[in-house]
């Protein structure tokens, strides 16, 4: 009876905290199960209208500041008399912050999205060794020297007579003084003037300046990317976010690719599959090779995965570093091959051609200060000071969100000046390879709030597991103490019962001595 009625005093108590710790226990099940959060950061993270990643995408938060080193030349009389080498001194950083916008954004039908990337350059003169348009630059004249060496390598002896009488009859001089300014965004030199009103097809510009150029040919362009994973190839993973066509072809015509014929395609001239945008995809493995494209430099390079390490409050990241092969020769590397196809000679180790997208001047792209180049064209010149902590190419990425959270991109362009000169004062530089400038775009200042989101995407599956196995631990407990507290109430009502049946037992009542008593009454009757 008393445990009868400890059950139904105690039982809807019991009940109640029985179904309380059973939902928290099945909760933390459910979270363990389904990851809530990731869903959560998933949705967030969906390429679509209106949606976090598409609004950074948009306008990326980022500060990427683009940091000018420009080569000087400081022996202008003694080299053009032949007496010397030509010195070069380094001068800068001027430092212009890159502000892009991806517009015209269109999500087409079929898992794609096609934008129009616009960049513009904004100087930053706390940040700037001097003011651009009073600093003064000796360096080669770039439109003679191009021009000169694209008649040499183009047409015979004829035409470049031509040209040469063009030259001395403008007078146009080998070496050229010019503010930086000038040198970088564009200054007015007859010759480009003469070709842009005589040959409008070819030059379509009137000043020369030669950011300028590189700025010119990174906007204006028609990308479409993926959105969505290629459940059809081997490593879909890397098939997000990489670009579809560019201008309308996947690959790059002025380096032999053919979409009629596939087969003769390669890596060196496809952009499709490398990534344009700054996006990568989520989740990235270890060991994953990305490549990186950019007009400007004209083709597509490989990012090569380092090593895993993390930051002080734990974020983990990536360690990346631009492949050391990538200006290799194609017999060192056979990827480089097609980039041998139009040109007469190929280039040393260490140089890229970027004639095709240069109006055919022969611009060449290095890493800066000659890294990892042919030690004999280092030779002709002085001060150049290679230094793979100043000079490599790296990029930090973070696998949660699949993006870079530290980078350092890293090029330099030069001319390369062809033999056998025949307009005289561009002979005191022909069979050279001339640094004009390096720059480094670099990201640096990362909104606060984007490292939260990037601290709290690394941090969810550790705090979905916790919480679930602390929800798991406080359910059971709550069930244990129930199960407790009955059998307590069980044990405790058993005991008692116990103790009133050992009453019972000693009762005085129960131990008089009855039949003693009625056969000494019997005798008394008799």
């Amino acid at each position: 009876m008393k445990l009868s009625f400890y059950l139904h005093k105690n039982g809807a108590k019991y009940a109640m905290l029985t179904s309380i710790g059973g939902c928290i226990s099945i909760l933390g099940y459910l979270i363990y199960i389904l990851n809530p959060l990731q869903l959560i950061l998933d949705k967030l993270l969906t390429f679509q209208p209106g949606s976090l990643i598409f609004k950074l995408w948009t306008q990326p938060p980022y500060e990427v500041l683009a940091k000018i080193y420009i080569f000087n030349v400081t022996n202008s009389e003694q080299f053009l008399a032949g007496k010397e080498k030509l010195n070069l001194t380094q001068t800068g950083p001027y430092v212009y912050q890159e502000i892009v916008h991806n517009s015209e954004a269109i999500f087409n039908e079929n898992g794609t999205l096609t934008y129009k990337p616009i960049r513009e350059l904004k100087f930053r003169p706390e940040l700037s060794v001097e003011d651009p348009d009073k600093a003064r630059i000796i360096g080669p004249n770039i439109p003679l020297l191009g021009i000169s060496s694209y008649m040499k390598n183009e047409y015979g002896l004829f035409m470049n007579l031509g040209f040469s009488s063009v030259v001395n009859m403008v007078k146009s001089p080998s070496l050229t003084n010019l503010s930086v300014t000038e040198y970088l965004f564009g200054y007015e030199d007859p010759l480009v003037e003469l070709a842009s009103t005589y040959v409008p097809s070819w030059i379509d510009f009137t000043k020369f300046g030669i950011l300028d150029r590189l700025m010119s040919i990174d906007n204006g362009n028609t990308i479409t990317m993926h959105l969505s994973t290629n459940t059809t190839s081997k490593d879909d993973i890397l098939y997000q976010y990489s670009v579809d066509i560019f201008n309308g072809s996947p690959g790059l015509k002025q380096w032999g690719y053919r979409e009629d014929i596939p087969e003769e395609n390669s890596p060196c001239n496809t952009v499709e599959g490398a990534f344009e945008s700054g996006v990568f995809p989520r989740h990235l493995k270890e060991n994953t090779t990305v490549r990186l494209y950019r007009k400007a430099f004209c083709r597509s390079t490989s990012m090569i995965y380092e090593n895993t390490d993390y930051t002080s409050s734990g974020m983990k990241y990536y360690n990346y570093r631009i492949d050391q092969n990538f200006l290799s020769t194609s017999e060192e590397n056979p990827e480089n091959k097609c980039f041998c196809k139009n040109s007469k000679k190929c280039l040393p180790k260490g140089f890229g051609s970027l004639d095709p997208c240069y109006y055919g001047i022969p611009i060449a792209m290095s890493q800066p200060h000659y890294l990892n180049a042919d030690p004999e064209i280092r030779k002709q010149v002085i001060g150049m000071n290679p230094d793979q902590e100043k000079h490599d190419t790296v990029m930090k990425l973070s696998p949660e969100l699949g993006i870079p959270i530290y980078a350092r991109l890293r090029m330099q362009i030069n001319l390369n000046v062809s033999p056998d000169q025949i307009v005289t004062s561009s002979k005191p530089f022909q069979g050279m390879i001339l640094p004009l400038f390096w720059v480094e775009l670099g990201i640096y200042d990362m909104p606060s709030y984007l490292g939260i989101l990037i601290n709290i995407a690394a941090q969810i599956p550790t705090i979905e597991m916790v919480t679930s196995y602390i929800l798991g631990m406080i359910g059971a407990l709550m069930i244990a103490t129930v199960g407790v507290c009955v059998i307590r109430g069980f044990n405790q009502n058993r005991s008692d019962v116990e103790s009133e049946n050992q009453g019972l037992e000693s009762s005085p009542f129960l131990s008089i001595p009855v039949q003693p008593i009625i056969r000494s009454e019997f005798k008394l009757l008799r």
